[in-house]
């Protein structure tokens, strides 16, 4: 999925498996983010997220997962928070810039057994 423009949406927009979305010249994200549940093989590239009210990326229970030279403002809680055993995650490239809730990897201290991936 390609996308270009301003999207304004809120809470999370599902991404399943097997999707690739890229962000065209100037795409922004705004007041939603993108939730990357029991999925396989996505990669996020190249969209800058501000203003979102849950998480900009959460990724859980997901494998092979790339997020790559995107742009992150701000929003209510973590920029991207990986979780609940997601395994071959990276996360590179990317600028984050005035959250104080960057990146979240595992989702509590009191459930690691589940976290493990």
């Amino acid at each position: 999925m390609r996308v270009s423009g301003t999207i304004s949406c809120s809470g999370m927009l599902t991404v399943a498996s097997n999707k690739t979305v890229l962000g065209a010249g100037g795409a922004k994200i705004v007041g939603c983010g993108l939730n990357i549940k029991n999925a396989k093989n996505v990669i996020v590239r190249n969209i800058s997220f501000d203003d979102w009210d849950d998480d900009a990326i959460n990724i859980e229970t997901s494998t092979n997962v790339w997020i790559d030279h995107n742009t992150f403002f701000t929003g209510y809680d973590g920029s991207v928070d990986t979780k609940r055993g997601s395994d071959y995650v990276t996360i590179s490239w990317n600028h984050f810039d005035g959250q104080d809730k960057n990146s979240l990897v595992g989702h509590s201290d009191d459930n690691g057994s589940q976290d493990r991936g």
